[in-house]
């Protein structure tokens, strides 16, 4: 699969209901979404523990999964030495 399909499929809006960013995740083959802005511009990720954590903490599944969201994540490619991450 294109990497752009597959980082397309993975970027979803911060108001998302943590149910629909549950159904997004079992159709991709990673355990993370990345919340986008209206322009595409990268706000944050949430993973699959952030949600499993907001579910056994009692949220309700249609509530948005913006709250989840671990902001200013680190961001590297594949020229990048992990020293200097």
């Amino acid at each position: 699969m294109d990497i752009k399909k597959i980082i397309k499929s993975i970027s979803v809006s911060e108001g998302i209901a943590i149910k629909d960013a549950l159904v997004t995740l079992n159709k991709e083959p990673v355990g993370f979404l990345s919340m986008v802005d209206e322009k595409n511009k990268l706000l944050g990720v949430v993973t699959e523990g952030d949600i499993r954590r907001v579910i056994i903490g009692g949220e309700n599944l249609s509530s948005p999964i913006k709250d989840s969201i671990k902001r200013n994540p680190i961001v590297a490619s594949d020229s990048d030495k992990v020293e200097e991450i």
